[in-house]
């Protein structure tokens, strides 16, 4: 009797298996991953254009401001104390003039966080305290006309003191005594004081924001202000 040998054909086409099964699911995985993967790019691209937009918003908001700030100082400068830069009796001859309200003018340091992860991380608290400066100046302006409002008018009114240009020191100081008249030129210069510091102050924060704006954004569209005449 004669068996015939089972053997087991062990010779299978794997090029063929490979083709035909494996590489079909590997195209899929290569594509749905690819797709993934620059969905993923895309989408932070996106995030990072969002992020970058809103921070040089940030920063032409705050330039914006302090442009406001700066030309409200500069047109009291001009107009009221030029006129009376070395008038040794300025401070009685000067008629008050008020500033106005400029109360709504508020800069939000908080906006610029984002720059204190980078080497510009002063600017941000200078420009906070750019708020003080600025409302500190403004305060001086309204401290020294409410006292030749409410003291210095009365008194030479009462004295029957001569016009601004016929003032002179000794008649200042029969009308107001020794301590209003020290009162009045203190808070006079100041006015002048706080005033011109707060320009350049401002100047120098407004220079500082912007140079970081250049570097941080170089492609970015920041504004630019100047004082108005």
């Amino acid at each position: 009797m004669h068996f015939q040998s089972l053997g087991s054909d062990t010779s299978y086409d794997w090029i063929g298996l490979f083709v035909q099964v494996l590489l079909p699911g590997l195209i899929a995985f290569g594509a749905a991953w690819a797709g993934a993967y620059f969905a993923f790019r895309y989408q932070n691209k996106k995030v990072e254009e969002q992020e970058t937009t809103s921070e040089i918003a940030a920063i032409n908001m705050v330039v914006i401001t302090l442009g406001q700030m700066q030309n409200a100082l500069a047109n009291y400068k001009k107009q009221i104390l030029d006129e009376h830069p070395a008038n040794p009796l300025r401070a009685f001859s000067m008629q008050p003039a008020t500033i106005g309200n400029y109360s709504h003018l508020v800069l939000h340091s908080d906006s610029l966080a984002f720059l204190c992860e980078t080497d510009h991380r002063q600017v941000p608290m200078t420009v906070g305290y750019m708020n003080t400066q600025f409302h500190r100046a403004v305060a001086a302006i309204d401290d020294r006309n409410n006292h030749h409002l409410t003291v210095v008018q009365p008194k030479m009114a009462a004295f029957a003191a001569p016009p601004a240009t016929a003032l002179t020191d000794a008649i200042v100081l029969r009308a107001l005594g020794i301590d209003q008249k020290r009162i009045q030129e203190s808070y006079t210069d100041n006015m002048y004081l706080q005033v011109e510091s707060a320009l350049d102050d401002i100047q120098k924060c407004k220079n500082d924001l912007q140079a970081a704006a250049k570097t941080l954004y170089p492609k970015g569209r920041t504004v630019t202000s100047r004082i108005e005449n």
